[in-house]
């Protein structure tokens, strides 16, 4: 970006340009393109190999989620605290072929991938294809506590199905 007076990159984490600002914007999940990493829980999950499929950008960096059971999911809890705040969680993804549908779903009040919420969000579910695209779902939360997990059930929540991912991302907005 180039800080000529015409586009601002303030604080690394919000954009001002003569037109328009997009305000602040942080990606709250570690590992955001390594669902093979241990940051990532797999259960009921053929565990994911590394790079295998290529991104929507043309890089080697979107992996195969294959559940392995009915209700499979991969999981992050996040070390942000959810309170009173709107989540997005979004994704890339696609279909191995054909249409598959996955569900993704923002969660609070946990301590981990394993342990109940004090509050479940709501699943929304998607239709991918074997074109890549953005999917996202978005929570909000009215004074939960503890840490915001998201998941991503590849059959989705009570089926089975494969999807690839990349490139997830979760932001304090509305979109």
């Amino acid at each position: 970006i180039a800080n000529n007076g015409t586009l601002t990159l303030q604080n690394a984490a919000s954009l001002v340009s003569p037109y328009a600002s997009i305000g602040s914007f942080q990606n709250h999940l570690v590992r955001s393109e390594e669902f093979d990493n241990a940051s990532w829980t797999k259960t009921n999950i053929t565990a994911p190999t590394a790079n295998t499929q290529v991104g929507p950008d043309g890089s080697s960096t979107a992996e195969s989620l294959a559940t392995s059971s009915s209700g499979g999911d991969v999981c992050q809890l996040t070390s942000t605290a959810p309170g009173s705040s709107t989540f997005t969680f979004s994704v890339w993804a696609r279909s191995t072929s054909g249409t598959q549908n996955f569900d993704m779903r923002v969660d609070a009040g946990a301590t981990s991938c394993a342990t109940a919420n004090s509050t479940t969000g709501t699943a929304v579910t998607h239709t991918a294809t074997t074109s890549w695209q953005r999917f996202s779902v978005t929570q909000t939360f009215s004074g939960a506590s503890n840490f915001v997990k998201v998941r991503i059930f590849p059959g989705g929540t009570g089926g089975s199905g494969t999807i690839y991912a990349a490139k997830a991302q979760l932001e304090i907005s509305s979109s």
